[in-house]
C-alpha cells in the first residue's frame, strides 16, 4: 500500500530535505508540501493525503490555531508531529489537540517512516524518552505536584520500567526498548512491586500515574531509542 503524504514545514531547506528523504521510500508518495498556515487544511483535504507530517520549530506552534485546524480536518487525516525542540509541554498539547504521533529532532529516517505507517494504521507513536516525560507530566498534573526520582527508593532503571508499564507495554516490549532481557524486566518489576507495596502490574501502573514517578527516566536517554508504538486504546487507558 502506497502512503500519500502531505508535508507541512515552515523552513524551506528543511522541507526540501525531508521531501528528498521521503521520496526514496518506495511506499511513500509526497502529494504536496507547504508552510504551516490557517488555510493549509484546505490543501491537505484537496490532496486526499493519507497522513500529514507537520514539522514545527517555534514554541507553541504545535498546538496553535493553524495546527489545530490540521488535527481536526474534515477527512480526519492523521498528523504526525516532528518537534525540533525538547519541550514536552508542546508534545502533550499536540496530543490533546489530536496529533497521531510526536517525534523529536533525534528521530532518524527509518523511525520517521515507521511512525507515518503507524499513524495510517490508527496507532499513536512517540519516542521512549518523550513517552516517559508524558507519563511524568500527566501524573504531575493529576497529583498537583512535581514528580520525584527518589519515591520509594526506586532506581532509575526501575523508573524506566515502571513508566513503560504505565503505557501498557508487555514485558517483552519493555525489554526490547530498554535493551535488556525479559528476565531482567521481571526482576525489576518484582523489586518495584515490593518497594511500592503493591500486588500486581495494574496497581504498579496506577501508582506510577498517581504518584508522579518517571521524572528521572525522563532526564536521561535509554541505551537505544526505538519508537514506542502505543495503540489508541492504550492512550485512552492512561487518560482515565
Amino acid at each position: 500500500m502506497t502512503i500519500r503524504l502531505y508535508l507541512v514545514c515552515d523552513h524551506l531547506l528543511f522541507r526540501n530535505g525531508l521531501t528528498r528523504l521521503l521520496r526514496h521510500e518506495p511506499d511513500v508518495h509526497v502529494v504536496g508540501e507547504r508552510p504551516l498556515a490557517l488555510d493549509v487544511v484546505e490543501s491537505v483535504v484537496a490532496s486526499a493525503a493519507d497522513v500529514v507530517l507537520l514539522s514545527v520549530h517555534a514554541p507553541n506552534m504545535a498546538s496553535g490555531p493553524a495546527a489545530q485546524r490540521l488535527y481536526r480536518d474534515p477527512n480526519r487525516t492523521p498528523v504526525v508531529l516532528l518537534l525540533m525542540g525538547d519541550d514536552s509541554d508542546d508534545a502533550l498539547a499536540a496530543l490533546r489537540c489530536g496529533a497521531r504521533g510526536v517525534l523529536d529532532k533525534n528521530t532518524d529516517g527509518a523511525r520517521l517512516v515507521a511512525a507515518l505507517r503507524q499513524a495510517v494504521s490508527g496507532e499513536i507513536t512517540v519516542t521512549p524518552r518523550l513517552a516517559t516525560r508524558l507519563v511524568a507530566d500527566y501524573a504531575a498534573m493529576a497529583t498537583g505536584r512535581k514528580p520525584r526520582a527518589g519515591d520509594s527508593e526506586l532506581s532509575n532503571r526501575e523508573i524506566d520500567v515502571l513508566a513503560l508499564l504505565a503505557l501498557g507495554d508487555t514485558n517483552q516490549q519493555i525489554a526490547d526498548k530498554l535493551c535488556v532481557s525479559v528476565h531482567t524486566v521481571r526482576a525489576h518489576l518484582r523489586s518495584v512491586m515490593q518497594k511500592l507495596g503493591v500486588k500486581n502490574r495494574v496497581q504498579a501502573a496506577a501508582y506510577a500515574l498517581n504518584s508522579g514517578l518517571g521524572a528521572s527516566a525522563a532526564e536521561q536517554p535509554y541505551e537505544q531509542e526505538p519508537n514506542v508504538h502505543v495503540p489508541e486504546r492504550r492512550i485512552r487507558s492512561v487518560a482515565r
